[in-house]
């Protein structure tokens, strides 16, 4: 599968996996990381509880965890420097902090870089092997 350049690609092709490959769940990006005009972007904004929501909410229980959460950046966007840590960008601190929220109230919620990346999380969430 060829990467997008873009966040925005990475969520087309996530949606015509997860149309195709499971039509029975229930699941919506956050659309947040998608470009609108900037009074848009506002409104959207005013229509959140807070900051840091993932791009993607699967609604469909697995195992332990009541649903997925990813949070996507594009092919070659790590959040992660070579050591493991997470990079030093408060968009990226915000983001890993409500990740981990949702991981302590029973989600499984983490990064994914790339399509490749975020579907294999899909797959093995959909089959129960996380």
């Amino acid at each position: 599968m060829n990467e997008p350049k873009t966040e925005q690609g990475v969520y087309e092709l996530l949606a015509i996996h997860l149309k195709q490959k499971y039509p029975d769940v229930i699941w919506f990006f956050d659309l947040s990381g998608v470009r609108v005009h900037q009074g848009t972007k506002r409104k959207i904004a005013n229509l959140r509880s807070s900051t840091g929501i993932p791009d993607l909410i699967v609604d469909e229980p697995r195992g332990r965890y009541h649903g997925l959460r990813l949070e996507i950046k594009r092919h070659g966007e790590n959040p992660f420097r070579r050591d493991g840590l997470l990079r030093s960008d408060p968009h990226l601190l915000e983001q890993f902090s409500m990740l981990t929220r949702l991981q302590a109230k029973g989600y499984f919620a983490t990064f994914a870089v790339g399509i490749e990346e975020a579907t294999k999380i899909v797959d093995k969430y959909m089959m129960n092997l996380l």
